[in-house]
């Protein structure tokens, strides 16, 4: 943090934890932690009323944060390797999906989320303020800037697994009145992806992109699916 952000450090009894307190002259103080959990950091507004979380010094307490981190990070990158971060919040509908934001940039939160008392949207905001955390940023993945390579049949086939929740990859991919088969063992559950996979493909208007369809499995809970085509995707970029 800088001097000026008016943050104080609390005292936790925990390694992997951080809590700031900041002080604003709109508001009541507002607090916000951070757990450090391997490649991912979690960000929690601590306040409990719906009042205080929404408010413009909360937007301001998380707008500092992102920022300080964004910042920490980017020092990172000439000594860490294809270092790459991105901001989500949890979808507050599907535990198994996110929202990722970035600067200037309509949030893409669902209608749940949009609501005006719901503390995502809180993150949203901060994050639409933080210059840090625009689309082409150095520490953007790549392939952001790259958005028009094409969906080959061996892409879909390398992201096929039965390690994914057929339901849930049904609704994602928008797949309706298409007769798949019944997830009984493995074989079928990957013949289920598969054919899911390229009816996705087949409904799409335009030319189907590897980043359309990376956004699609990064934002509904399937990033170890999503990470296949990363692979691939880095290969072409590189």
């Amino acid at each position: 943090m800088n001097n000026n952000d008016d943050a104080v450090l609390i005292a936790t009894d925990y390694s992997n934890v951080s809590q700031f307190q900041f002080r604003s002259e709109s508001g009541p103080p507002i607090e916000i932690e951070m757990i450090y959990k391997g490649s991912k950091t979690r960000l929690r507004i601590m306040n409990s009323s719906n009042d205080i979380v929404t408010s413009p010094a909360a937007v301001e307490a998380c707008y500092k944060v992102i920022t300080a981190s964004c910042r920490c990070l980017e020092g990172k990158i000439n000594t860490i390797r294809d270092l790459k971060y991105s901001l989500a919040v949890p979808c507050c509908e599907s535990p198994d999906r996110c929202h990722y934001l970035y600067y200037n940039c309509e949030p893409q939160l669902c209608d749940a989320c949009s609501a005006e008392n719901n503390v995502r949207l809180c993150w949203s905001k901060a994050a639409n303020k933080c210059e840090k955390l625009k689309k082409d940023d150095g520490a953007r993945l790549k392939e952001t800037c790259r958005t028009d390579i094409p969906l080959t049949l061996q892409d879909i086939a390398g992201l096929v697994t039965d390690e994914y929740d057929f339901d849930a990859l049904k609704e994602a991919l928008n797949i309706k009145d298409v007769l798949l088969p019944d997830p009984e063992d493995s074989e079928r559950k990957k013949k289920a992806m598969m054919l899911m996979l390229l009816h996705w493909e087949n409904q799409q208007a335009k030319t189907p992109t590897k980043h359309a369809l990376k956004t699609i499995l990064e934002s509904s809970g399937f990033a170890h699916i999503a990470n296949k085509l990363d692979t691939e995707m880095k290969s072409d970029v590189y």
